[in-house]
């Protein structure tokens, strides 16, 4: 891995939370997508298509283009890190410090920005935290794709039964936090939306930059590794 800086439990934490937050609010507030599921936008775009319901569609499809501009954009600072670029150190904290501008943007200005603007832009920035949460903390679960962390929390919860490892044991219960944090976030994103409607998006702001403001002081800035990827 290289000299690869580590997220702690806790922060990683509250960034799946706010994850799990903005899907709730985004499907809410905002047309019924989502921001980092995009499984479920892939699904609902596919019925909309099918019905047919085209503008129903293209809401759907433009948060999965967003979203892979996104990597696209996150994979070529990875490229540049490799050359030591001081931009380039510290990627989670300039993602989670766009993301919570862009949220922070959003709730105050309910109404002002068009539909499509807020979900491909949020889309957009989630896929920069997901790729360089990734770069920092490598890992085998995802902070936004629960399938796969279903999968996951599974099959080490059948091999720790299996083999009686404490590690394989700790890797279930991690899987399973991961989980939990994603409901969580989407339970509490999902009763403070409806109270709050798209002003809510300050909340989770708030929690972005919670986040960003620990990972500062917890993780410096250093150059990474080409191989600290995670899956």
């Amino acid at each position: 891995m290289g000299e690869d800086a580590t997220v702690p439990v806790t922060i990683s934490s509250l960034v799946i939370v706010a994850n799990g937050y903005v899907d709730a609010y985004l499907y809410m507030a905002h047309g019924g997508v989502f921001a980092g599921a995009q499984t479920g936008n892939l699904v609902l775009f596919c019925v909309d298509l099918a019905q047919p319901q085209y503008h129903g569609s293209l809401a759907h499809l433009w948060p999965m283009m967003a979203f892979v501009a996104g990597v696209v954009v996150a994979e070529s600072f990875r490229g540049a890190s490799t050359k030591g670029d001081r931009a380039t150190r510290s990627p989670l904290l300039y993602a989670l410090a766009l993301e919570t501008a862009v949220l922070a943007v959003i709730g105050m200005a309910p109404g002002a920005i068009p539909q499509t603007a807020i979900t491909t832009s949020v889309g957009f920035v989630v896929a920069l935290q997901v790729v360089f949460f990734q770069m920092v903390r490598p890992a085998t679960f995802l902070t936004v794709a629960m399938t796969g962390n279903l999968t996951r929390v599974t099959g080490a919860a059948l091999t720790a039964r299996r083999t009686r490892s404490r590690s394989d044991l700790r890797l279930a219960v991690l899987y399973a936090s991961v989980i939990l944090s994603f409901g969580v976030g989407a339970a509490i994103g999902a009763l403070i939306t409806a109270a709050m409607g798209t002003r809510s998006s300050l909340v989770v702001a708030g929690l972005f930059a919670v986040s960003w403001a620990s990972l500062r002081v917890t993780v410096p800035g250093k150059p990474r590794s080409s191989d600290g990827t995670g899956t």
